[in-house]
């Protein structure tokens, strides 16, 4: 996140600004940064909200600001659910079990049923925004322990209800919600979804799930699987340091896209272009994702091109820029 919204959650110009920077430096997607469906998911005190249609002219600022330069634009859409505290979000934590995350230590509400509709209408309304902004496409965030993903993991849905118990269970909170915005949207609007591959934490997500749940979102009309791996409480996976191996998930990511028929994204610490270009040669994944490597460099793709010999990263994992906050 930028934290580049103001203090109600408004967006504010420095985000498109700051996207089509990437946009213009040669990005062939810009996926945005998380943006909050619902005031309890709110991650922080400065995190973009697209919870009403007040956030529509700052979206489309967005997506214009992007799409001028012949880029793909695609808006992440994100709950924190138990990932969160409510210090921030002024209201109760919500859940689909009534189990802290180990890091925030705040036990949450567990969702009824009714409670889950509301989650759910959150998601679509946000998407359907999306789609009035004028993005090409919409990513459903369902990975790194939050809402939607906590779902998805045994390791934070402990229901016995009908979205808890077996994978088909844990499944059906985001299966419901890709299926309405399919339903609801244009044939050409993407759809991505974001999930962990692994989880790296007890009874959690294991590549074996990411495969069963990749072809459920097939299944039901998601267009793109972006495989990220982590929650809070094993983010370090995620979010790798200075001297740890370079893009250490693509093999990982390769064995589950041979499992599948849309396209998967790859990430994780990928700094060099022989990299990105070894693992799409190798079919691991069809397309690469640069996180803080465009943060560093806006204009690394056009580098790319024009020397590539001389292009690399300028991001060296020390990880400040996660540490960093306008809350």
């Amino acid at each position: 996140a930028t934290h580049f919204a103001d203090a109600a959650g408004g967006i504010s110009p420095a985000i498109a600004h700051y996207l089509e920077a990437r946009a213009e430096g040669g990005f062939g997607t810009v996926i945005t940064e998380n943006l909050g469906v619902h005031a309890s998911g709110k991650s922080t005190g400065r995190m973009a909200m697209i919870d009403s249609d007040a956030a529509l002219p700052g979206l489309a600022g967005i997506a214009s600001a992007i799409k001028r330069h012949r880029t793909i634009a695609i808006a992440q859409i994100n709950h924190s659910g138990r990932q969160t505290s409510s210090r921030v979000t002024a209201q109760n934590l919500v859940a689909p079990s009534a189990i802290p995350c180990p890091l925030m230590r705040e036990i949450p509400l567990e969702l009824d049923l009714e409670g889950i509709s509301a989650m759910q209408d959150a998601y679509v309304a946000a998407a359907r925004r999306v789609e009035s902004a004028g993005f090409d496409g919409v990513e459903i965030h369902a990975a790194h322990g939050y809402l939607a993903a906590s779902f998805l993991s045994p390791y934070s849905n402990h229901r016995t209800d009908d979205y808890g118990g077996d994978i088909a269970g844990r499944m059906r909170f985001l299966r419901e919600i890709v299926r309405r915005v399919r339903s609801a949207a244009a044939s050409d609007f993407l759809i991505s979804v974001r999930i962990s591959a692994n989880e790296f934490v007890p009874n959690g997500l294991t590549p074996e799930d990411a495969i069963v749940i990749g072809r459920a979102m097939e299944a039901d009309g998601v267009d793109m699987l972006s495989l990220s791996v982590g929650v809070f409480e094993s983010y370090q996976q995620l979010t790798m340091l200075s001297g740890e191996p370079e893009s250490p998930w693509l093999p990982m990511i390769g064995n589950i896209r041979q499992a599948l028929s849309i396209p998967v994204v790859g990430v994780g610490r990928i700094k060099r272009p022989e990299a990105a270009e070894d693992a799409l040669a190798a079919g691991q994944i069809d397309l690469a994702a640069f996180g803080r490597t465009a943060l560093t460099n806006p204009r690394f793709p056009i580098e790319i091109m024009q020397s590539p010999q001389d292009a690399e990263s300028a991001c060296i994992g020390c990880n400040l820029c996660l540490g960093r906050s306008a809350d």
